[in-house]
């Protein structure tokens, strides 16, 4: 019925698993603490204070800039290369979502991870550039909008409001919306 075929590149990955740092309400928190650290820094470097409280006003201003922006881009990254490193021998893998009257069949690198049926499917998500159904359990099927094989993404969209009207739509959160 609907065929979604997509190769897992890094860029992919953390494009959809990475949320917009400053989307988070803990980021701003951390900006706070980079200004405040800053202007400390500033003063102790321009009136004399010892050099251990510049450093430490430095370190603090380090800590919160990874805090606030890096780390969880840092953090999906290693998800990512430990994923592909110890799961598909180190390249990237290819996903294979194939949708129809049963259910949802999901494969990487031609072998089946998981076959759901539509009772356990919990909600049909939609983002910018990718289409997530979610199981009751916590998994997902994510079908990259612009690779359809078979069908295309309207096409899906429709089918889906017709053939399961029980199954929630919904957009996806402002802050992983890419």
């Amino acid at each position: 019925m609907f065929i979604n075929e997509y190769e897992m590149t890094r860029k992919r990955f953390l494009l959809w698993s990475t949320p917009r740092f400053y989307k988070l309400p803990i980021f701003y928190i951390w900006a706070v603490v980079f200004i405040f650290s800053g202007i400390a820094w500033w003063y102790f470097a321009n009136y004399d204070v010892e050099m251990r409280w510049q450093t430490l006003a430095a370190f603090m201003m380090l800590i919160s800039f990874y805090r606030g922006v890096a780390f969880r881009y840092m953090a999906v990254d290693k998800q990512y290369r430990l994923t592909k490193e110890n799961m598909y021998k180190g390249v990237p893998w290819m996903c294979k979502v194939e949708v129809n009257d049963g259910g949802i069949r999901v494969s990487a690198n031609g072998k089946i991870q998981a076959y759901v049926k539509w009772d356990r499917i919990s909600e049909f998500v939609e983002a910018d550039s990718f289409l997530d159904l979610r199981v009751k359990d916590g998994d997902q099927a994510r079908l990259d909008k612009a690779c359809f094989t078979k069908g295309n993404t309207d096409e899906f969209k429709a089918w889906m409001k017709e053939n399961h009207p029980d199954i929630p739509y919904k957009e996806m959160e402002a802050r992983y919306n890419r």
